[in-house]
């Protein structure tokens, strides 16, 4: 049984992808830059990651809207490369300002979650509940953090 302090599995796998998109991105530059075989063996595990990503974005996507899968990946995206700043900046003894990006990077990570499960509900009254629970809740099961509500509206 997991800890009480553990993240869901969900959200687990939520970083997971979102890492994957980030290697898939490193890569991009370090293939463009890369000349005669490396060039396409760069290629080859970028299509490789690819393929890893898309196999658990199927797991976890409860919106399959169209449109969605784009904005699911830029979400993460978005969410790494926040959280990456905010470290850097806490590096470099930038404290306030670099909570300040984790914090969006966890907001925007909460969008992401939003979309996939409030929103691709097909009851009403079951995605009205679920919204309500993503606001209050950080990740970890039956942990409240009201420090760190959403600005996501719940009106329609």
């Amino acid at each position: 049984m997991l800890s009480k302090y553990d993240v869901s599995r969900e959200r687990d796998l939520a970083y997971a992808i979102a890492n994957l998109i980030e290697a898939e991105c490193h890569l991009h530059q370090t293939c463009a830059e890369a000349k005669g075989d490396k060039k396409l063996k760069y290629a080859e595990v970028i299509q490789a990651i690819r393929k890893v990503r898309g196999k658990y974005f199927e797991k976890i996507l409860k919106n399959k809207d169209y449109g969605t899968w784009c904005c699911f990946k830029h979400l993460l995206s978005a969410f790494i490369q926040l959280s990456e700043v905010g470290t850097k900046l806490i590096d470099e003894n930038n404290l306030e300002e670099g909570a300040e990006f984790l914090t969006d990077s966890q907001e925007v990570l909460k969008m992401f979650f939003l979309v996939n499960n409030v929103l691709g509900e097909k009851n009403d009254k079951h995605r009205q509940d679920r919204l309500e629970n993503i606001q209050n809740h950080d990740g970890r099961k039956g942990h409240n953090n009201k420090s760190c509500e959403s600005n996501i509206s719940t009106k329609k």
